[in-house]
């Protein structure tokens, strides 16, 4: 039987700017306050998704870098910075908790739209919805309304102090292993871009 991979491509986060974000995922914690309401996104899960690939067979990781290596290769290295809090789908019905990425978006998106390109016959399809670059700060596991209500309105009253900036200069392609206890991540390999 052959080997698959569960694989995703992403910007990694540099730890000085992983700390400012723990800190404020933090503080919202507290806030929202409800513990088991909540699953929060461990500080080795913090990173920039740019496309997820789902199981990918062993013999295809080497062409799957091929290809992000070409769309990399395309690309020059941008700044971003991790600014603002938000929901999806909405406030009104939080799923996701996620922290917003600014800074040079052009660059950023261009460079996500390559890469699902190059590697649109690998893994999962590409996503219908538009790219929506954040971070996942936490899952929420509340079902009643009252809940919902409580964390979407706390959520969007909180004001995340924009992050330092950083200069990205590769990608990753990452291995994810599933447990009970979670993902485990195993970066295969970095790609540097330019």
């Amino acid at each position: 039987m052959n080997e698959s991979i569960r694989t995703f491509i992403a910007v990694a986060i540099p730890e000085a700017v992983k700390r400012e974000v723990l800190a404020a995922q933090d503080r919202l914690r507290k806030q929202v306050g409800a513990e088991k309401k909540v699953r929060w996104s461990p500080p080795e899960q913090l990173h920039l998704t740019l496309r997820f690939l789902g199981n990918v067979p062993a013999g295809e990781i080497e062409s799957l870098i091929a290809q992000v290596q070409q769309s990399a290769a395309e690309a020059e290295p941008f700044e971003l910075q991790v600014s603002g809090v938000g929901c999806f789908p909405s406030f009104a019905n939080p799923r996701v908790i996620w922290a917003g990425i600014h800074g040079d978006l052009p660059r950023l998106i261009e460079l996500q739209k390559q890469i699902e390109t190059r590697t649109a016959e690998v893994g999962e399809p590409p996503e219908k919805r538009d790219y929506k670059p954040h971070l996942t700060l936490g899952r929420v596991k509340a079902e009643s309304l009252a809940e919902l209500r409580h964390i979407g309105l706390t959520t969007r009253e909180y004001k995340i102090p924009a992050s330092s900036s950083w200069r990205v200069e590769e990608v990753e392609i990452i291995r994810s292993d599933l447990s009970p206890s979670g993902s485990t991540y195993t970066t295969l390999s970095h790609v540097r871009l330019g």
